[in-house]
């Protein structure tokens, strides 16, 4: 069953609000290269720049995460130490 006109509207209104597109431009032969690369691995260049910037996301993720365990850390260390300093 085709989509109606207003679903079709929410749909784009959803993406303008939601998404973004990411292009960059390269050379016709890397383009073509990365290609072919693309049809041996059975996915696309999209789905696969896809994946690669969801890995971006997730080791930035984790390297905020460790970035904000050390400075718990040192905050903690800082404490202890005026609390000893205090007795």
């Amino acid at each position: 069953m085709p989509l109606s006109e207003k679903s079709k509207q929410c749909i784009r209104a959803w993406d303008r609000e939601n998404m973004h597109t990411i292009s960059c431009r390269v050379r016709t032969k890397d383009a073509e290269i990365f290609k072919q690369y693309c049809a041996a691995h059975n996915t696309t260049m999209g789905e696969l720049l896809k994946k690669y910037v969801g890995d971006c996301i997730y080791e930035y993720g984790e390297e905020l995460r460790k970035a904000e365990e050390e400075n718990e850390k040192k905050k903690k260390k800082a404490e202890d130490k005026t609390e000893q300093q205090k007795s």
